[in-house]
């Protein structure tokens, strides 16, 4: 069988080696007109061409692949977000390479490290607001090495970033409990060392102050950053809690801890939503596929993962280097049956 290579293709399409060449190229594509670029990728594919990456990476420079540190594979709202940038990144021709930290800070240190002697064009990440990354970030900087954080960072850090403002869901969260009649709300918020909350919890207890409400300290239910955290401590917070202080709702930092508590309340004799209504956020897909559907705010996953992609790739092609850009989405609440009006 012979073998299939730029100069087949270049046969093939009527162009020179060179077109073919740019095709190929991320930065030197928009050499090619993109009608005589697809007609290239077409006739590539079709005639089962596998570039020599390796050949490739080292006439270029680049390595076509795209790392990825995430806090916790088994947590949904990373593990959409790898599917995801695997799809994203995938027509463009690059891989993904992924580390999962396992929420914890001395993994997560070793995973930035690791994940860029693996040979990656740029770096996707998710690290809190106050994070002791800042050398680091600006040492890729200084290399031209893209990276983007997902999540809002401080203005001295040299790293684009991309992330969502709960203020608008979080609010809207708070003001539909209150309108249902609820009155002692509860948070639970579940997170691991290198996770951030992105200002939920303040934001809830602002808004709940604004419509008169207290928060007392023992309605903040702090646990691990798994289900079984957030279903063991929710459970621990009911056991060692007068029933007549219970909450009769309860906001969770994610859609993780709020199906947790669910369970626990479960087992307690709470049905939700009559007894307990129940929100999460990030509106992940097994929200709405729960047996009670999960009310939950609304992350816009999609457009994070466009807009990382979108600010990796203009820094991959582009010639100039901008300074770093912030791109912030809004939130919003999307209800369904976990929350129902408050006893009386």
């Amino acid at each position: 069988m012979p073998v299939v290579n730029q100069a087949s293709i270049a046969r093939e399409c009527g162009v020179s080696r060179t077109t073919v060449a740019f095709a190929f190229n991320e930065r030197l594509c928009r050499r090619v007109h993109p009608q005589t670029r697809q007609r290239i990728l077409t006739s590539a594919r079709q005639l089962g061409y596998q570039p020599n990456r390796a050949a490739r990476a080292l006439r270029s420079g680049r390595f076509n692949s795209v790392g990825l540190v995430i806090g916790d594979v088994m947590n949904m709202f990373y593990a959409r977000f790898v599917r995801t940038f695997e799809q994203l990144l995938e027509a463009r021709g690059y891989d993904l390479v992924v580390e999962d930290t396992h929420v914890s800070i001395e993994r997560e240190k070793l995973c930035l490290e690791r994940i860029l002697a693996r040979q990656v064009d740029g770096l996707f990440c998710f690290v809190p607001e106050r994070t002791p990354y800042k050398d680091f970030f600006a040492r890729q900087w200084w290399a031209k090495k893209p990276v983007v954080v997902m999540g809002p960072c401080r203005e001295d850090l040299l790293v684009d970033s991309v992330f969502s403002d709960y203020s608008r869901g979080i609010t809207q969260a708070v003001d539909h409990l209150v309108e249902l009649g609820h009155r002692r709300i509860g948070f639970v918020c579940g997170l691991g060392m290198t996770q951030s909350d992105d200002g939920r919890i303040h934001l809830a207890q602002d808004r709940l102050r604004q419509r008169g409400l207290g928060f007392p300290d023992h309605y903040l239910i702090q646990c691990g950053a798994s289900l079984q955290d957030g279903q063991r401590s929710f459970g621990e917070f009911l056991s060692r809690t007068p029933r007549a202080d219970w909450p009769s709702a309860v906001i969770a930092v994610n859609d993780v801890m709020a199906i947790g508590l669910m369970r626990a309340a479960l087992d307690c004799g709470l049905k939700v939503p009559e007894a307990l209504s129940v929100i999460g956020v990030d509106n992940t897909p097994i929200a709405e596929c729960l047996p009670i559907p999960l009310t939950s705010v609304d992350y816009p996953h999609d457009d994070v993962a466009r807009q990382v992609i979108e600010f990796f790739i203009d820094r991959v092609r582009g010639e100039a280097w901008p300074p770093p850009r912030r791109k912030v989405f809004e939130t919003s609440l999307v209800v369904r049956s976990s929350t129902a009006k408050a006893k009386s």
